[in-house]
């Protein structure tokens, strides 16, 4: 199955309604129990690249996700790892990514804050791998979380596998909630977005920086950047093209170098982001043989959409 929507009654049933369309899509499900006051959820699948891909989700509610943020929280925590283990909650799956100092004790990405949920759309593909979920909240707000593998433009250097979650945090800044954007500095929240990659002498989790330099707060080995911080001004004034639709931009990820310039790492093939003129939720746009359905970013007017490739 590569597309499916509905509605969910609670986040665990939204998990379970992942996890049924994520089977349906290849994936094999390691665990789906209950965690804490939520549901955890496990899942795997070989990749493109001589990889595998493990997708781990956890809901939580009026917990800390192990020091993620100053206070409890309802929502879903999201990482991916490098391997499964039985034992151990998603934060300490093997593998993943792993925070350097005692005070934040956990690197991933929240769909936060999400305590009653409405509508769901999913979508997945192959080569490379793509799986993910838009949330509509009752308050019109949207959260999404996208796993998957990027073309590489080098499909010698090991890794590829990213995920993002919208955390909701930054709706002042209407860039910084796309993904791979710059977040917030070092010591305030985590990064929503993470690339695996060894290159440069850097082996693990990239992730989308705050700044062009590695800071002290987090033991990311590398920085990576979108597209929307290399072209944001193309992005911003690019309201339409000449079919008076918002154009759609591919997410062209860079990596910083050691030598502090930075080199296209690839692109994922299955999404893109625009402009939010022009796009209504739950239509299906075609361009070319292709079809696509746009989402707000965060609310329904937010500057941007995030637009997903059905395929059927």
């Amino acid at each position: 199955m590569s597309f499916s929507s509905g509605t969910a009654t609670s986040l665990e049933d939204l998990l379970d309604k992942f996890r049924i369309f994520a089977e349906t899509s290849g994936y094999t499900t390691n665990r789906f129990a209950a965690s804490g006051a939520g549901y955890v959820l496990n899942l795997q699948k070989a990749g493109s690249y001589a990889n595998t891909l493990y997708c781990n989700l956890r809901s939580y509610h009026n917990e800390d996700p192990a020091g993620q943020i100053p206070q409890a929280t309802t929502g879903v925590v999201v990482n991916m790892s490098t391997g499964y283990s039985g034992a151990a909650d998603i934060m300490d799956q093997p593998g993943a990514p792993a925070a350097m100092n005692a005070a934040t004790t956990y690197y991933g990405a929240l769909i936060y804050p999400v305590s009653v949920v409405g509508k769901y759309w999913f979508f997945s593909d192959t080569s490379p791998e793509f799986l993910a979920a838009v949330i509509q909240l009752p308050n019109t707000e949207f959260r999404h979380t996208v796993f998957g593998e990027i073309e590489k433009t080098d499909a010698t250097v090991p890794g590829g596998e990213f995920f993002y979650a919208t955390n909701g945090m930054n709706q002042t800044n209407p860039t910084a909630v796309l993904p791979f954007e710059p977040t917030a500095g070092a010591g305030q929240t985590p990064s929503h977005s993470y690339i695996r990659l060894d290159l440069d002498e850097r082996s693990g989790w990239w992730m989308a920086g705050a700044k062009d330099t590695l800071g002290t707060s987090w033991s990311a080995p590398g920085i990576v950047f979108g597209a929307n911080y290399i072209d944001q001004i193309a992005r911003k004034y690019s309201k339409n093209n000449f079919s008076l639709m918002p154009s759609l931009h591919p997410f062209n990820l860079y990596g910083l170098r050691q030598d502090g310039n930075r080199s296209l790492l690839g692109y994922i093939p299955n999404w893109r982001s625009g402009r939010r003129d022009g796009f209504v939720v739950d239509q299906e746009y075609p361009l070319g043989s292709d079809t696509w359905m746009a989402f707000p970013a965060t609310t329904v007017d937010s500057l941007y959409s995030l637009v997903y490739k059905k395929v059927v």
